[in-house]
């Protein structure tokens, strides 16, 4: 009798224990196999393939080319393994020097990633690994760069295609990308504009926003020369200010110029070269402001310049960027004091403008505005499919190509019966795909999409139409129970099972040798 109690509390402990650790292994992607130094990737486990094998892969997008200390950078991740069940990843960052520090990472979605404790590994949860659409899964997490910019960082990244039949059929995939630490003397002077004026010439030039700080006071280099070749001489340094004016010149004659920025890092990289020869040409421009106007625009205004200068036919020049050092020209020969840019190349940024008033000598002094332009509704979703299945109609469809200028955050599906007007059907849909289960037999409907962002909603996408499909009559009745369970998992139960019979027949033998039996 005493064997048959311990036969039984052997079973009920090791039983639970070994399902435990079967589903365990294979819903709880392990960190450390991203495949930096040291490390290994999914391969070990899921080595039918040799390494990116096949056309698939793994991409993660958004890192700058160098990054800034203490900044959150959104990333998105990709993962393309065609006719695979289940789909995920996992992504980590290494140093140069193994002594620096890295950031972290950290999780959008809590549900579909999970990162480390310590930040240095992020990847898709258990929950996170389906939901493909056309063989791709995307996902977005954060990093958050480190405090101290001292070496350059790696990403490493693992992506894996599951079949869904076990460990064999499995593709895995690698990326590797570099972001360079920023570098620690000043950066090359942006945007340097050399501007005529009677006499003199006037030189701007911006500091791109990626120039360290706290290396010293920042100071800067002019140089010159009224040769047309040749090298230039040292002709001044400022510091905290980035305009220069140089007078006593003469009319006519062109002279060229560069900029670099020095602190006590040393001294930088030279500006581009601006040429210009002094002339009475147009002072700048006055009053110009920038509104936001209907449709989308952007509305200018100004006032004519105090004096056009010793030219004649006065006209105006506008260009636009999204800084003020990179500038192309929209409108030329403006002959009002306004101008209505209707074209924008994209909205939620701030866009700079500069209007420059030009006579028959040349161009005169400019004038710079800025305005923030606001995010507008994206346009429709696109390559809408419905797909009829037993019991369901399958929705699924592409991103819209513009999504306004401000992140899609949601979807909506509207159902048309008969003709009749659209009824919201779904709505705060985060993925590209819906199921209907809702719709009836024999009736014929009507599927369009929207997308969402911080500014409203956008347009409706074309419409598909489709129609539930019947029943088969010779669906299996059974053993679709099954279906989408791992095959690892079928068959740890059947494993369990099996044990679970020998042991019960055991404890039988037991009662019958000690005259009882189980009731």
């Amino acid at each position: 009798m005493r064997r048959a109690v311990v036969s039984a509390l052997l079973l009920l402990t090791v039983c639970p224990l070994v399902l435990s650790m079967l589903g365990g292994a294979y819903l709880n992607h392990p960190a450390g196999r991203a495949g930096a130094p040291g490390e290994g990737t999914c391969q070990g486990c899921h080595g039918t393939y040799q390494l990116n094998y096949g056309d698939g892969y793994v991409m993660v997008e958004g890192l700058p080319g160098s990054y800034r200390a203490s900044t959150v950078y959104t990333l998105n991740v990709s993962v393309y393994s065609y006719g695979m069940e289940r789909w995920c990843f996992e992504l980590t960052v290494r140093a140069a020097n193994a002594d620096h520090p890295v950031g972290s990472f950290a999780c959008l979605d809590k549900r579909c990633t999970t990162a480390t404790e310590d930040g240095r590994y992020i990847m898709s949860s258990r929950y996170g690994c389906g939901d493909a659409v056309n063989g791709t899964r995307c996902w977005q997490v954060q990093w958050t760069s480190p405090s101290r910019t001292e070496s350059d960082l790696t990403f490493y990244g693992v992506g894996m295609g599951e079949d869904g039949g076990g460990t064999g059929g499995d593709c895995v995939y690698t990326c590797m990308m570099t972001v360079m630490a920023p570098p620690r003397v000043p950066d090359r002077p942006a945007g340097l504009l050399a501007e005529a004026g009677d006499r003199q010439v006037t030189l701007t030039w911006y500091m791109p926003p990626t120039n360290p700080t706290g290396c010293g006071d920042e100071l800067y280099r002019i140089y010159w020369t009224d040769e047309p070749t040749g090298g230039l001489s040292l002709l001044a340094e400022v510091n905290g200010t980035c305009t220069y004016v140089h007078a006593g010149l003469t009319n006519g004659h062109s002279y060229r110029y560069q900029v670099s920025g020095v602190n006590r890092e040393g001294e930088g990289l030279l500006s581009d070269l601006a040429e210009c020869a002094p002339n009475p040409v147009a002072t700048e421009v006055r009053g110009l402001t920038a509104d936001n106007g209907a449709g989308g625009s952007v509305e200018l205004s100004w006032q004519p310049p105090t004096t056009w200068g010793s030219g004649t036919g006065g006209r105006y020049t506008v260009l636009r960027g999204e800084a003020p050092w990179s500038m192309t020209e929209v409108a030329k020969a403006v002959d009002c004091p306004g101008y209505v840019d209707s074209r924008l190349p994209c909205r939620n940024v701030t866009l700079y403008y500069r209007v420059v008033p030009t006579t028959t000598v040349g161009d005169g002094r400019s004038a710079l505005v800025s305005i923030r332009v606001p995010a507008g509704t994206p346009c429709a979703p696109v390559d809408v499919t419905a797909t009829a299945r037993t019991g369901k109609i399958e929705l699924a469809w592409c991103p819209p190509p513009d999504d306004g200028g401000d992140a899609v955050r949601l979807y909506r599906v509207y159902r048309t019966v008969a003709g009749g007007t659209p009824q919201l059907l779904a709505d705060c849909l985060t993925e590209c795909a819906y199921n209907d289960t809702t719709c009836m037999y024999s009736a014929t409907y009507a599927y369009t999409v929207t997308a969402q962002n911080g500014a409203g909603e956008g347009a409706m996408s074309a419409s598909v139409e489709s129609q539930l499909a019947l029943p088969a009559d010779d669906a299996p009745a059974v053993g679709t129970s099954l279906r989408g369970i791992p095959l690892p998992m079928v068959g740890a139960m059947a494993a369990v099972l099996s044990i679970g019979a020998v042991m019960v027949g055991r404890l039988s033998h037991v009662a019958r040798k000690n005259g009882r039996y189980l009731q």
